[in-house]
This record gives structure tokens, C-alpha cells and sequence, in this order.
């Protein structure tokens, strides 16, 4: 009924939700004045632009009187003949008011004098008729803008408000419905400070949970289970899929997750539950790209691992498990997707940007933000919970104990491969068959057969880096001093190797630019000029060596180190302190010039063989061969000076 505008009309603008009041109803020489409600300024718009801005949307009109639930809203088709008729008699009155000069109620008469019978409705309701329409406003409301009026006064609306909040939307409220509706009822009947006996009987039938529910949502939400839900809980309940996710070709989206499978394993070290496998899925086509299993909470590396086998060929793995596909599914992702997970943060996830990835992390708890993996971990758990070792029962997780025993870690791969590239490869999926309302369709219902597709038109698929680019990406950087002896030395381990000479005579004794992976301590390489990688390998490592991680090879390397002292020598120590600790700390005063430490350490060497000649004069003499007991036991006579033998006079 929204046919001329009226003063007072408020029109709301689309674009920014801003209000403009209308201050004049007709046109001043082709202009209106509208005047911003935020603003408080005057405007002058042309009439016939402000017509063309309400048709094309730009603005809405809202008049004061409208109905809450307009006759549009609505669509009831007895309110539309009704409303027909009400509008054929206004009409019928107004013209038989110009054109006879007369008041409504004359016109009204007339009518009704014609028809020769009883009209359809009384004069008092045509006059609420006439009057709504002068207003611009339907002369029929609706059934919905009806309604009884509540029996609950105001303040009883506030109580059951106050014993809302208090109790009934809290996180984890130990109320349920119907017991706080049973609280509520309790809360009305029992006494209250301005509250009359005579409001209190009438409140003496309980209120319904229709009711109570009802004064919640028109007065504090409408969403009460979200607020009584956990706050972590509260986005992932609630999110909403307001788009579809578009993609233009294959690894032009790529989506990876970790997923806890529900099985108990059996690994080398033991019997484990907790097992959970990181795949990635191209978005465009469906084919899983990537897989990793962890035992544990996946970290960093089972994600660099995933993605890995995603960026270079797999045919070999995948023909170590008797699997043929008719092509090889890798190339650089121009964006993969990730959740908040503690394995998807980090310097080595932000240096996939190196390569041209674009790294988007999805917000916690919002699955639909990558639906596509999130139906390949459906899909996955349903195929395979019939599998030795399975803890899924009713389709829920970790509901089942496995009577038959554990599965291999190794044969869970297995069927965890070929589910991918057997089964989940060979599916149509129903979004593959809707496309053949788009524009471009793409060709096939079935992974397999939109990737083969995509390559027989000619749609670009990313080549993959070279190793050493992935390795520049991959590795975490550092800078270290070039030794002749030690080469690189790096937490607390050397790597030398047959390389070392080349790089010697390349830079020297000088810093250069290591790059080590953390997971693998075995090797390191030094980044040369061109992307040039020289590798050096872990002095204490061999090819029997493990590949342990720097973190592990320090704790294995201190706990072969926590070997006790000896009793011996922590005695000796002791002693050795007591005796330090015993001696004079104060050195005395040197008088004159003293003698050099070298000359002083050879007088002293001089004296001391000097003294140890003196020393070993009484020392008995060896024995001899050819010589008898006698002679050996005769002294010698030194006081006779032997034949020949001639002494120097000393001198003075």
C-alpha cells in the first residue's frame, strides 16, 4: 500500500543500513527533502531519482503503523480475498464520493441501498478501512499480527528473565527445561514484595513451557541451546555454509586434515588407540593427494610428510602395494587449506609460501569452511569399520572393544591406500553430477575421471619444484662457522663428509648457510650459489643409524650419560678440594726483578736430576750374568783411586 511517500516515512538504504526521514511529502519543483538521521543534515533529492532508487532497491521504505507480519509475509490465501473485497468496497466508496460530493457515510448508505441487503461489513469498519488507507496502509492486518494478550504482567516477565540468566542460560547449566520451568512456576507462586494475594491465585496454574520459552525469546534470545552450550562448542554447533567453494581446476585447492581413526593398533612398541592419519584431497577433482600416519598426536612433520608425497610422484609407493592408477596424481597446491591444529602452525607450515602455496588456515571449529576432506573422513571411517581392531559401533567412535585383537600398523596402511586409490577414486560423487549445470561441467562423475579430464582439455595442472627447492622450503636455516677440522658443528654433533674439501675452497673458513631438517640429525646440507645443496654427513652416524631427530639423539645421548661416579674417584676429589681449600690464597710480595718461568723451569729441571743422581747412590746394583755371589757381595773401595784414571785440579 506503499503508493506515494508520506511525511514521516523513514527510507533505510541498502548499502550501509542509514536512515533518511522523509520532511516533506510533495515534490517542491521536481525535489524532496529528506534529512539523515545520523547526521542531522537537510537534503533536496530529485523526486523522480528517489523513485528510481526504492524501485531498483537502493532504498526501503518504513512507515510507522506497518504491520510486524505484512500481507507478502504472510501468503494466506483467505487473507487475499479478503483483502480484495475490503479493497474493492474502499474503492467503490471513493468514487461514489467524487462523484456525487458526498461524505463516506452518504456513500456507504447509497451502497448498501443498491445491493438491497445486509453489508458485509459495518460502517465503523469501513471507516478503519478508509482511515488505513489514507495512511498507506493495507486495510487488513493478517492472522499473525493477532495474538492473545499474555496474562503475565510485567514484573513477572522480569522474574522469570532474572531466573533465566541466573540459571537457565549459563554454559553447562545443571537446569534442564523442564526443570527450570518447574523452578519458574515455584518462583511465581512464592510470595513477593509488591505482588498481591489476588495476582497470586491467578497465577496458581502453572505456566506452560511454550510460555516460559516464549517470554526468553522475545525478550533476552532466540538461540537459547547456544547459550547454554560450551563457549569452544558453541561455533562448530552454530556455523553456517553461506557459499559454495568454486574451484577452476585441479591443485588449485587442496584441503588436509587429521583425522583419529578408530582402531587399536599393533605397533612395535606396543598396543595403541591412538592412531591418526593426515590426508590431503585436491578440492576440484576429489583425489586424494597425500597420506601420513602417526601414532600419537600428529606433529609438524607427519604434515610436511603428507603434503610431500602430494607434491611428487607416488606410482612407485602406490605399485609397492599392487595398485595401478591410470595417471599419477601430484603438483604444487596453489593453496591448501588447513585446520587450527597445533601440527599446521609454525616457521616450516609459513615457508611453504617459498614455493608459491598459499597457507589458509580455516577457523576453529568450522567445518564447512573445507567440506571436502570432512566427506572424505565420513567416507573413510564407514568404509573400513569392519576391519580388525575397529572400535566403531553405531557409527559412533571408541564404543566398541575388539574382541579379535589389535590390527598392524602396516596393514591398516595397506587398507588405507587402497580405499584411496581402489574405491574412493572409482565413487561419483553428487557434486560431480551437479555440474552439468554449470557452464564448464566437468566431464566425468568419478575422481579418476574428472583429473583425466582435466588433462585431455588442456587445463593447466602445477609442475611440482625440484628436491632442492622443497628441501630450501622444507629444512630450517641457520648460520654456522666452516671449521677445516670439524666442519659443521651443530648442536653439539660435527658433519663432515667427502664435501667438505669442495667447501673449504669455496668459502673458507667463514659462515655459511646450513640447512638441517629437525627430524633427522644424520645429515645437513650448506646452501651454495644457483640453489646449490652440499651435503654433510653426522660424524657419529653410520648406515645402521636411525633417524632420529636432534631432540631425540640429545636425550639418548644423555641418558648414556648418567652413568655414576666412581666411589674412588669422588674421594679423590674430595680430597683434592680440602687440600685446595687448606692452602694460602694470598701470594707474597716479589722483591727485585724476577727470573723468566723459562729460565726458572730449567734451573729447577737441573736441580731435580741433579738430586735424583744423589738419590739413587745407595741403591744396590743388578745383577749380572757371568757374575758370582761373592763378587757381587764385595764393596767397593773408594778410597783407592783406580789405574789410568786422572783428575782435573778444581779450580779455584
Amino acid at each position: 500500500m506503499l503508493n506515494q511517500l508520506q511525511y514521516g516515512d523513514v527510507l533505510v538504504s541498502a548499502k550501509d543500513a542509514s536512515q533518511h526521514l522523509i520532511a516533506s511529502a510533495k515534490p517542491l519543483h521536481g525535489f524532496i527533502q529528506v534529512v539523515c538521521e545520523r547526521t542531522g543534515s537537510s537534503q533536496f533529492h530529485l523526486y523522480e531519482q528517489l523513485k528510481r532508487d526504492i524501485a531498483t532497491g537502493l532504498y526501503r521504505i518504513k512507515r510507522k503503523g506497518s504491520p510486524k507480519h505484512s500481507p507478502l509475509q504472510q501468503g494466506d490465501a483467505q487473507l487475499d480475498a479478503t483483502q480484495s473485497r475490503a479493497l474493492s468496497l474502499c474503492n467503490q466508496i471513493k468514487q461514489y464520493m467524487h462523484k456525487y460530493g458526498v461524505s463516506e457515510r452518504r456513500a456507504y448508505q447509497a451502497l448498501t441501498e443498491s445491493h438491497e441487503g445486509r453489508p458485509s461489513v459495518t460502517l465503523s469498519t469501513v471507516y478503519r478501512y478508509m482511515q488505513r488507507l489514507r495512511h498507506g496502509l493495507p486495510p487488513l492486518r493478517g492472522a499473525k499480527n493477532k495474538g492473545p494478550r499474555s496474562r503475565i504482567q510485567l514484573e513477572d516477565r522480569t522474574l522469570v528473565c532474572q531466573l533465566a540468566c541466573q540459571y537457565y542460560l549459563e554454559p553447562s547449566s545443571r537446569y534442564s527445561t523442564s526443570a527450570f520451568v518447574k523452578h519458574v512456576n515455584e518462583a511465581l507462586r512464592a510470595p513477593r514484595e509488591g505482588v498481591s494475594e489476588e495476582r497470586r491465585k491467578q497465577l496458581a496454574t502453572s505456566l506452560s513451557r511454550k510460555a516460559i520459552l516464549g517470554i526468553i525469546r522475545r525478550n533476552i534470545t532466540r538461540t537459547e541451546d547456544k547459550e547454554r552450550m560450551q563457549p569452544e562448542l558453541r561455533q562448530a554447533a552454530f556455523s553456517i555454509a553461506t557459499k559454495k567453494i568454486r574451484v577452476s581446476g585441479p591443485l588449485m585447492r587442496v584441503e588436509q586434515d587429521a583425522l583419529h581413526l578408530p582402531f587399536q593398533v599393533a605397533t612395535p612398541d606396543g598396543i595403541s588407540s591412538n592412531v591418526y592419519v593426515v590426508h590431503c584431497i585436491d578440492a576440484y577433482s576429489g583425489v586424494v593427494l597425500g597420506w601420513s600416519l602417526s601414532i600419537g598426536t600428529p606433529d609438524v612433520q607427519a604434515t610436511l610428510r603428507c603434503l610431500e608425497k602430494a607434491l611428487f610422484p607416488k606410482r612407485e609407493i602406490l605399485g609397492e602395494y599392487g595398485i595401478s592408477t591410470p595417471n599419477d596424481y601430484f603438483g604444487t597446491p596453489a593453496e591448501i587449506v588447513f585446520d587450527n591444529g597445533p601440527e599446521n602452525h609454525g616457521v616450516r607450515i609459513q615457508a611453504l609460501s617459498r614455493l608459491g602455496i598459499s597457507v589458509t588456515h580455516c577457523k576453529a571449529r568450522q567445518a564447512q569452511q573445507k567440506p571436502y576432506i570432512e566427506r572424505l573422513n565420513r567416507s573413510l571411517k564407514e568404509a573400513l569399520e569392519t576391519l580388525p581392531g575397529s572400535t566403531r559401533f553405531n557409527r559412533k567412535d571408541g564404543k566398541r572393544v575388539p574382541k579379535e585383537g589389535p590390527i598392524g600398523i602396516e596393514e591398516l596402511e595397506a587398507w588405507l591406500v587402497k580405499w584411496y586409490y581402489q574405491a574412493w577414486l572409482h565413487t561419483p560423487l553428487e557434486r560431480h553430477k551437479r555440474s552439468i549445470f554449470s557452464a564448464a561441467p566437468k566431464g566425468g562423475e568419478t575422481p579418476a575421471e574428472v583429473w583425466s579430464h582435466a588433462q585431455d582439455t588442456g587445463v593447466p595442472i602445477p609442475l611440482s619444484p625440484s628436491p632442492n627447492q622443497w628441501r630450501l622450503a622444507y629444512y630450517e636455516r641457520s648460520q654456522r662457522m666452516l671449521a677445516r677440522t670439524t666442519g659443521i658443528t651443530m648442536n653439539g654433533f660435527s658433519f663432515r663428509g667427502p664435501n667438505l674439501k669442495e667447501l673449504y675452497s669455496i668459502f673458507g673458513t667463514n659462515e655459511v648457510t646450513v640447512l638441517s631438517n629437525p627430524d633427522d640429525f644424520r645429515h645437513v646440507y650448506v646452501l651454495g650459489d644457483d640453489e646449490a645443496l652440499y651435503l654433510l654427513q653426522n660424524s657419529d652416524t653410520d648406515e645402521t643409524t636411525p633417524a632420529l631427530s636432534f631432540r631425540q639423539a640429545r636425550e639418548l645421548l644423555a641418558q648414556t650419560s648418567t652413568k655414576q661416579e666412581h666411589p674412588e674417584k669422588r674421594a679423590f676429589n674430595e680430597q683434592l678440594f680440602q687440600h685446595n681449600s687448606s692452602q694460602p690464597i694470598s701470594n707474597p710480595p716479589l722483591k727485585g726483578k724476577s727470573k723468566s718461568i723459562r729460565i726458572s723451569s730449567k734451573e729447577t729441571a737441573a736441580k731435580n736430576k741433579l738430586s735424583a743422581a744423589i738419590a739413587r747412590t745407595n741403591e744396590p746394583l743388578p745383577k749380572a750374568a757371568g757374575l758370582t755371589a761373592s763378587t757381587c757381595s764385595s764393596k767397593l773401595d773408594v778410597s783407592k783411586r783406580p789405574t789410568g784414571l786422572s783428575v782435573k785440579p778444581r779450580r779455584s
